[in-house]
């Protein structure tokens, strides 16, 4: 970009489609780029053209630059590298580090270099020697300065302050957080990118959380609660929607929130890749007994019995509301399983990744598409069953499962993660390229994606206004203005 990054255009002479996980602008104008797995490129005519600098440097998975007056360094996932600016340079590794994952290094205002290796801590280039720092998270992954030159450390555990004299660090907050990214403001702000989280940003003696505005979530399942509530559940936890405010749901540890499922009793249960949250008067409670289980989705039979299906356990039952779990798994050809299923006849049914399955007494019988993996099922008021699968698109069964056929003129992918029925009785898909609804004759699927700038649709629900609410893998929750009526 030229303009401030009003408008940004690809470097034609950079290596294309390429992981770069570092830039590096110099004092004297040069900017250094790691491309992965080739090391590192410089440039001195702002980017028209690049120079690999690729001499000695046999580590290039390189995750960060950085320089003082007369050398570049470059950690990688080998060591620390050093080499003379200027032409003819050599890449070298020094301080005996070949073994360290070094994710991150600074050089401050007056020469020093400092690292962090990955579960062994940060450390100062002194004295020919890497030295430690004392009272520092040894999982530190970011390390940013402050115009005043004071060191900041980003790690699992929060933010460092660094004092570089005394080798020894200080934890200013975020303790609870995994802190991946750090920048200090010309003013003195602190900025701290999380894992799951969002933005905090420091400005005074304490932190504050600013998403707003941000709709990068990753979004897994949507649901309407009884009274209204929208449920959202992402990759980094809970959101719930009410009266047009927000609320993020920490106490339930940003578990990836896989399922929402309401009972009758006013009960919300909520399913995570670890257990299963219980909503009660004071809050939620995890339930007991099911912790280390990938928990896919929910669902309640007409007898009350509680079912959960898991990503690696098959399914397991529960008679008591959730206080003991056994399995269920007679007649499952897989325990990877993806979705439950009640329809409107009372029947469960479960999909797998290798097909189909209906409960039948005690156990499970096949009933078909063994050779693909069942992301959702759904049913039609007319009796036809629908099935999104993986790789293979839309296949739909009009006797009862006795045989399947495919779906899938129209679609513009074939990895289905959602089909869900709308207030029009059609049935709509969510794919990894756009939402689609059935044409009317039944034979073909029509884009209603709009103007959605993400269009991987993982979750699909409906409001009592016919609005379709679609939740997507990156860019949030959008909603439209109603169903198609043609």
């Amino acid at each position: 970009s030229t303009d401030g990054g009003e408008n940004w255009a690809i470097n034609g002479t950079a290596p294309k489609g390429a992981l770069v996980p570092a830039i590096f602008v110099d004092r004297d104008g040069a900017i250094y780029i790691s491309v992965w797995g080739s090391g590192v490129y410089m440039s001195r005519d702002e980017g028209a053209t690049w120079k690999w600098l690729k001499e000695g440097l046999s580590a290039p998975q390189v995750n960060e630059i950085t320089a003082d007056e007369d050398t570049l360094y470059a950690a990688t996932d080998y060591g620390i590298y050093r080499r003379p600016k200027g032409e003819g340079g050599v890449w070298r590794s020094f301080g005996n580090t070949e073994e360290h994952v070094v994710n991150s290094a600074v050089v401050d205002r007056d020469g020093n270099l400092f690292c962090t290796f990955w579960a062994a801590g940060i450390y100062r280039w002194m004295d020919d020697d890497f030295k430690p720092f004392r009272d520092v998270d040894p999982y530190s992954r970011h390390l940013a300065l402050d115009r005043e030159g004071n060191i900041y450390a980003a790690s699992e555990t929060g933010v460092y302050r660094l004092n570089a004299d005394k080798r020894v660090g200080e934890n200013i907050g975020l303790k609870k957080t995994d802190v991946q990214c750090l920048l200090v403001s010309r003013s003195g702000k602190i900025y701290a990118g999380t894992y799951r989280q969002g933005l905090f940003i420091k400005d005074g003696p304490s932190w504050r959380q600013s998403n707003r505005g941000i709709i990068n979530t990753r979004v897994l399942t949507l649901a309407i609660g009884p009274d209204g509530t929208l449920y959202v559940g992402a990759l980094g936890g809970l959101f719930t929607k009410k009266d047009g405010v927000w609320r993020e749901h920490m106490d339930l540890n940003n578990e990836e929130v896989h399922d929402i499922f309401f009972t009758s009793a006013g009960e919300v249960f909520v399913a995570t890749n670890h257990v299963i949250f219980r909503k009660e008067d004071g809050g939620w409670s995890r339930i007991k007994g099911l912790w280390g289980y990938n928990i896919q989705d929910i669902e309640k039979d007409a007898a009350g019995n509680l079912y959960i299906a898991t990503d690696g356990d098959g399914v397991l039952v529960s008679g008591d509301g959730g206080a003991t779990w056994k399995p269920f798994n007679d007649g499952l050809f897989n325990p990877r399983v993806m979705t439950l299923f009640l329809d409107t006849n009372k029947n469960l049914y479960c999909g797998t990744y290798e097909g189909v399955f209906m409960k039948e007494g005690r156990g499970w019988v096949h009933r078909g598409l063994k050779d693909y993996k069942i992301n959702s099922i759904a049913r039609a008021p007319d009796g036809t069953f629908y099935a999104g699968t993986g790789r293979a698109g839309v296949f739909v069964s009009k006797d009862n499962m006795e045989t399947w056929n495919g779906l899938n003129s129209g679609l513009s992918s074939k990895v289905v993660d959602v089909v869900a029925q709308g207030p029009d009785a059609r049935m709509y898909a969510g794919t990894f390229n756009g939402l689609h609804v059935l044409e009317r004759d039944g034979t073909s699927w029509k884009d209603v994606t709009g103007n959605l700038v993400n269009r991987q649709i993982r979750a699909i629900v409906f409001d009592g206004g016919k609005n379709i609410l679609v939740g997507t893998f990156g860019g949030g929750v959008s909603v439209s203005g109603g169903v198609d009526s043609r």
